[in-house]
């Protein structure tokens, strides 16, 4: 049985895999193919964050106080 919310996002014309003209499962009804782009299997609702500029952040991992 399939989601309504999922099939909505399908449906829309949000960015993600599934508008992306570099995704060859598109119009296709697949939920996971290539991406021409980066030579990597995604779903259809994933998000290409690449063109995003951001910095990598470094630290340490804080413990808690028990």
């Amino acid at each position: 049985m399939k989601h309504p919310r999922l099939e909505a996002e399908r449906d829309n014309a949000h960015p993600k895999c599934a508008t992306c003209r570099y995704w060859d499962g598109k119009d296709t009804g697949k939920s996971s193919a290539q991406c021409d782009l980066h030579k990597t299997t995604t779903l259809d609702l994933a998000r290409c964050s690449a063109w995003e500029l951001h910095e990598i952040l470094q630290g340490q991992i804080m413990e808690p106080d028990a």
